[in-house]
């Protein structure tokens, strides 16, 4: 069966071997079937995230990594200094105001199924709300304001010296890995997947209706996935590979005593599963992926 099983046991709409594509006007972003992140498996326990793709093409087996999650790093630490005040304990609907956002606009949803954490140690430091929707705001208007809809209620109230980050969900706007190796793994793409449109960063611009693609990204149980050297072999654990979109082996060297050294500790830190299966570079290696269940 290719469509996932949601979580209230209902098969979605779309099958993991099909794309939705949904296309909006006035820089709103494209909602899909589904909330971005939103779980589903199939009956053999194999496991999806709803996913939407950034403004490059996809190929099927590619290994998918997020893209910046919060915009140039112009949305992160945000002082509350003139905010505070709407950040109270029990709203569940805050408001930003532009005197805080500094000089990057906010355009309207880019942030939705998204968070906003507390990054200081003191005041509400520590605490993170999903973000359901949002208002756009100009920095560039004094006063302006971009309400934030919170799936739950803050638990505390902000002080002045208060810090937030507004960060998108990992399988928002996604892009394939490349020869950087340090990256987010989110999954791997069953499909090929169509570009979507760039989205606006300025409120002021005017532009033409942009489409959005969204598809099932699978991140759990055996996939077929690209890889990139002849190392990949029986029981190796697979990372994110210097080469774009293809997985490498973690390499082990051999070392003086019982356990064997690590080669490139940072690959290590992006594994994404365990090759059951002996393959050669350029291939679709079998892998069981052990990236989000």
């Amino acid at each position: 069966m290719a469509n996932p099983i949601l979580a209230n046991g209902v098969a979605s709409p779309q099958s993991i071997y099909s794309e939705y594509s949904v296309t909006a006007t006035n820089q709103t972003r494209a909602q899909g079937h589904h909330p971005i992140g939103t779980r589903a498996q199939l009956h053999d326990g194999r496991v999806y995230y709803y996913t939407s793709n950034g403004a490059t093409a996809l190929t099927v087996g590619s290994l998918l990594v997020g893209s910046a999650l919060s915009r140039s790093g112009n949305h992160d630490k945000i002082a509350l200094t003139a905010s505070f005040a709407n950040w109270s304990a029990g709203n569940a609907d805050p408001v930003l105001l532009s005197t805080d956002v500094d000089t990057s606009d906010i355009i309207q949803d880019e942030y939705a199924d998204g968070y906003v954490a507390f990054e200081l140690t003191a005041g509400q430091g520590g605490h993170i709300y999903k973000i359901v929707s949002h208002d756009s705001v100009d920095a560039s208007v004094t006063g302006a304001e971009s309400t934030f809809r919170l799936r739950d209620p803050l638990v505390g109230t902000a002080i002045t010296t208060d810090e937030i980050t507004l960060c998108r969900n990992p399988n928002d706007r996604v892009i394939t890995s490349t020869t950087a190796e340090e990256e987010l793994p989110v999954g791997v793409a069953p499909i090929g997947v169509t570009a979507s449109t760039a989205l606006a960063t300025d409120v002021t611009t005017t532009e033409a209706a942009t489409t959005t693609y969204f598809f099932w990204a699978q991140t759990w149980g055996p996939c077929a996935v690209e890889v990139d050297d002849t190392t990949i072999a029986l029981g190796i654990a697979a990372t994110s590979g210097d080469t774009a979109d293809r997985l490498e082996a973690a390499l082990l060297t051999a070392s003086t005593g019982a356990t064997p050294t690590i080669t490139g500790y940072d690959k290590i830190q992006c594994a994404v599963g365990m090759v059951p299966a002996v393959d050669t570079a350029g291939d679709y290696a079998i892998v069981d992926l052990r990236i989000r269940p």
